[in-house]
């Protein structure tokens, strides 16, 4: 009787070890997926960034070499390219955003242990 005991008792460590494993590899790859969704946040702030300056360049550019009235264009055309440039600067934090989501539902999922 003993022995059967000490062998559901190996088993369960053996599980646990198991679980204890496996929960250490979905902490890594949660880490690792925020870390890349930061990433990426980050490489769109930077795009956002260089897109702006280059808005701000073009419309400084145009600015001086015109007249009032194309002035005013610059100015029209360096907002619109501004506005772009944060439409496509949120539409990459969102994905970013939506890509940690996925991989927190992930990680619950396989600590969980429910079906994908």
């Amino acid at each position: 009787m003993a022995q059967h005991e000490t062998s559901k008792s190996a088993s369960a460590d053996s599980i646990i070890r198991e679980i204890a494993q496996k929960e250490e590899q979905l902490q890594a790859e949660l880490i690792r997926a925020q870390e890349e969704a930061a990433r990426q946040v980050d490489e769109a702030q930077r795009e956002a960034d260089a897109i702006r300056a280059r808005a701000r360049a073009q419309v400084q550019q145009e600015a001086g070499a015109s007249s009032a009235a194309a002035t005013a264009e610059a100015q029209a055309v360096g907002e619109e390219l501004l506005a772009r440039a944060r439409t496509d600067a949120a539409a990459i934090r969102e994905r970013a955003a939506a890509r940690m989501r996925e991989a927190v539902a992930l990680v619950v999922r396989e600590v969980l242990g429910e079906p994908q």
